[in-house]
């Protein structure tokens, strides 16, 4: 028994003599396969450089803020610091201006003065006859009052009972001085108490602003430093919130693409077996028994 196989050919004869025709090709599964992977591989790349786009822009953003933040502090100390120089520059203009003004008083007395102490000899001469009598005057008064005194003196030493009466009021005038320098130690004491009252007073109302502008101040840092975290957390937690968004957008895409490549292959394999099973029809039908 012969078996002949009839071989598969693309041609076949015409009608007509040398007239042949070509059966076409059945299209190709593996360049499909080859363009889904590469527009995978494109999505992801895509995918890859917006994350990376998103992520540089996050970095940008918080390098901005950092830079904002270290701006603001050293703007603020470089106001601080020129406000203090400007009120020291200040504080010495004016020092200068009434320095000035003190010399240029000065100067002006001193001038006047000088204006008034010119004179002429003979003004010069009779201020020193006038001088001279006014010397000679006060020596004869000093002599007058010292020869009253001894006289005085004597006339007590020789009067027992005015010496007496003299000594009563010595003593007394003694005593009226004792007490009127403790009153007035006293008064000084008491005036001395009352400003350092007034002082202590007035240094605890001082102080008291003071604590009152310091805390006020802390509290308005506080406030400003809790906004802050308040925003750069707000703007964390929307960039979290885009992250895992992207991530759930990059699993979904995954999962998609895994489902597409799974269709594509039952319906690869589902092709390659129908056309098993269409070879399979075929050879049989080709098969011829010879006996």
């Amino acid at each position: 028994m012969i078996v002949t196989r009839k071989t598969r050919c693309r041609e076949f004869r015409g009608p007509t003599p040398h007239s042949v025709a070509v059966r076409a090709k059945l299209p190709s599964l593996r360049p499909l396969h080859v363009a889904l992977e590469k527009q995978k591989q494109e999505a992801e790349r895509e995918n890859f450089a917006e994350f990376t786009k998103y992520q540089q822009s996050w970095d940008t953003k918080n390098s901005w803020i950092k830079s904002s933040d270290r701006h603001y502090v050293r703007k603020n100390t470089e106001r601080q610091v020129k406000a203090a120089i400007d009120q020291y520059q200040l504080s010495i203009e004016e020092r200068r201006e009434r320095l000035r003004n003190m010399l240029e008083t000065e100067e002006q007395q001193l001038l006047k003065e000088t204006e008034e102490k010119r004179e002429t000899a003979l003004e010069r001469q009779a201020k020193m006859r006038d001088r001279a009598k006014a010397l000679r005057d006060i020596r004869e008064t000093k002599r007058q009052q010292m020869v009253s005194e001894k006289m005085e003196q004597l006339f007590i030493n020789q009067c027992e009972e005015l010496r007496t009466v003299l000594t009563k009021r010595r003593e007394e005038e003694a005593r009226l001085d004792c007490v009127a320098q403790v009153r007035s130690k006293q008064e000084q004491q008491q005036q001395q108490q009352m400003k350092d009252r007034q002082f202590a007073e007035m240094w605890e109302a001082i102080h008291q602003r003071e604590e009152q502008k310091e805390k006020e101040r802390a509290e308005r840092e506080r406030q400003k430093t809790h906004e802050h975290v308040s925003h750069l957390r707000a703007q964390m937690d929307d960039a979290e919130q885009q992250r895992q968004q992207a991530k759930a957008l990059k699993e979904e895409e995954a999962q998609l693409l895994l489902e597409h490549r799974e269709m594509l292959t039952l319906q690869e394999q589902r092709e390659k077996q129908q056309r098993l099973n269409a070879q399979q029809t075929g050879g049989g039908s080709s098969t011829r028994v010879i006996g």
